[in-house]
């Protein structure tokens, strides 16, 4: 994220040009940390009413000021800070806003009525800063009213707080880009470490994201260092500088939003960067945006970061229960494989009890070991058998036949309740691979539910007292083949047993991974037989969508859906199936994207 104090300057110009003349509506403070503005006035381009809201947001890792379209709830009780901002600003006139150099610091000024309706001017300063981000009101005179944050000197080498005149933040010794005539005179290419870093060094409000442009502009890469820079690299930077600070002043500015290139497994692009200048280092591994203001190229980057972090935050909770019981589960079959193997050296146990059964005559009483011929050994080698010297000959002869008998049946039970754990592990493995292709809250919620019908989770209580029920959608997800058939796909295992037992056709085609969990995948045939190119793209949605996508090739199972059967008792998406036949594909994510009919 680069909100550096050229995007500010950007923002400014953006907010001049928009919210000119406009009064301000509605006052709101939807988290501690977020300020929204609702602003009244004429759209300069349609010259009709319009409202816009604007975002003051202090959050430490997301600190920006932009025009927003998102309605936010608001506190049954406002807090003070609001208040105060309600009292000072209501109904007042939006006059600029503007930046001290190239500081990430926005000042909003305003034209205020007194309770004398006389005409004063107030300011409303954001402070762009990370964890020291902040929103402060002042007067005329610059004499702070309030702040959302309030500093002291053991806070901060400044004072924030009510009835102080504001300060400006400590000065960067760095070279203001606007106020040089030519670059070429402040730079001296001594330093030895990268350009880049050099840059962000040397000039005020420049982030490392436009040093890197800068530099690859002038290198072909970002990171060159400056020691290695030629005569003519040199000079380029100079002239790029310049170019750069002739397009901030001109406010010659081109907003860009910029995303990954490559799909994560949910389908989602992960969003990159935004900025007010387009930015070239990505170009290949990217896709890019060009919104018509930067406040929309903000939005669209804090909005996808915000869903796809609740997103997260929604699957968390489950993720770690999975994990803590997969973990459980493996470490109580590794405790139960050491106690197998124990069971079966319990042969020695019958081996002594038969050995001691024969030769009772040879036991005088309070030995401790006893040396006897092996009968069952080809050889006729000697065996030496342990023994207790409290106990008789027969006493210690049925010792071991009852260590015997309780090591078999032990063996009995455990060969029965290994396969099972292995299986509740593979079970919840299958789970973790749907939370990975999950692509909405719904899908979660599903999976979700299938936990608690399972007994792994609890059922969260309603705090808003009871909800109407409303009848579960496990839609799957649908395909278009390119011969123009439908292909559905389960993203979790209500999905699958519902597209596999209710949704399809008896003479419609399924696919599923071999030996994993993963998706069910069903071509819809409509009374006629699909063709090859069909029947592999199926497959390769279902290798895709499975546990080995990412393997060189996967092992694909077929066959129609009359032959897929769920066993009794079995867990949600289990199923058999027989007879089959098995394809080989390569999973393609590319193909995914491709066939998906997107609703």
């Amino acid at each position: 994220m680069a909100f550096d104090g050229i995007m500010v300057r950007a923002i400014c110009s953006e907010l001049n040009q928009l919210l000119c003349n406009a009064k301000v509506d509605k006052v709101a403070q939807p988290q501690k940390d977020e300020v929204v503005l609702t602003f009244r006035g004429i759209d300069p381009a349609t010259h009709t009413n319009v409202q816009r809201k604007l975002l003051l947001s202090a959050n430490p890792a997301a600190a920006r000021i932009c025009l927003t379209r998102q309605n936010k709830e608001n506190p049954s009780v406002a807090p003070n800070f609001c208040m105060l901002l309600r009292k000072h600003l209501s109904s007042a006139r939006f006059l600029s806003a503007r930046q001290p150099g190239l500081e990430r610091v926005v000042v909003l000024d305003f034209e205020c009525r007194t309770e004398l309706f006389e005409t004063v001017t107030k300011h409303l300063i954001f402070e762009v800063m990370g964890r020291y981000s902040n929103v402060i009101l002042a007067d005329a005179e610059m004499k702070i009213l309030d702040a959302l944050r309030q500093t002291d000197l053991s806070d901060d080498k400044r004072r924030i707080l009510p009835g102080v005149v504001y300060e400006m933040p400590p000065a960067q010794q760095k070279e203001d880009l606007l106020q040089i005539t030519d670059v070429a005179q402040v730079l001296t290419f001594l330093d030895e470490g990268r350009l880049d870093r050099y840059l962000c060094a040397t000039f005020l409000g420049m982030s490392p994201l436009v040093a890197r442009e800068i530099a690859l502009g002038c290198c072909g890469q970002t990171d060159t260092p400056v020691s290695s820079l030629t005569a003519e690299e040199r000079s380029l930077c100079c002239r790029r500088l310049n170019e750069l600070a002739q397009r901030i002043r001109n406010e010659q500015f081109c907003p860009v939003f910029i995303k990954s290139h490559v799909a994560d497994r949910a389908g989602e692009a992960k969003p990159i960067e935004y900025y007010c200048f387009d930015i070239e280092q990505y170009d290949g591994t990217a896709d890019k945006d060009y919104p018509e203001t930067c406040s929309q190229a903000i939005e669209l980057f804090f909005e996808e970061k915000s869903r796809r972090e609740y997103f997260t935050r929604a699957s968390a909770d489950i993720r770690k229960v999975l994990n803590t019981v997969i973990a459980r589960l493996s470490r109580k079959v590794e405790h139960q494989k050491g106690e197998l193997f124990d069971c079966q050296r319990s042969q020695t146990d019958k081996l002594y009890g038969d050995l001691l059964t024969a030769n009772l005559y040879l036991v005088r009483g309070g030995e401790r070991e006893i040396t006897v011929v092996n009968y069952y050994d080809p050889e006729m080698k000697e065996c030496r058998i342990p023994l207790d010297p409290t106990r008789t000959a027969v006493q210690n002869a049925q010792l071991y036949y009852r260590r015997y008998k309780k090591a078999q049946t032990a063996q009995k039970v455990l060969e029965e309740q290994i396969p099972l754990a292995l299986h509740e592990i593979t079970y919840l493995n299958g789970v973790l691979e749907s939370l990975d292709h999950a692509q909405s809250l719904t899908d979660i919620a599903q999976i979700r539910e299938e936990l608690v019908r399972q007994g792994y989770l609890h059922l969260r209580a309603k705090k808003m007292g009871r909800q109407p029920k409303k009848e579960p959608s496990y839609f799957p997800a649908e395909f278009r083949s390119a011969d123009g058939f439908v292909i559905y796909a389960g993203r979790n295992n209500l999905q699958n047993d519902y597209l596999t037992l209710k949704m399809a056709e008896k003479h419609d085609i399924w696919f599923h991974i071999k030996n994993y969990s993963g998706s069910h995948v069903v071509v819809c045939c409509n009374g006629k037989m699909p063709p090859a190119q069909t029947l592999t793209q199926a497959a390769v949605i279902a290798a895709t969508m499975g546990k080995e996508a990412d393997g060189a090739k996967v092992e694909v199972d077929y066959t129609e859906v009359k032959n897929v059967k769920k066993p009794n008792g079995a867990r949600p998406g289990m199923v058999v199936y027989d007879p089959y036949q098995t394809a080989v594909v390569c999973p393609d994510p590319a193909l995914i994207d491709e066939l998906i009919v997107k609703k």
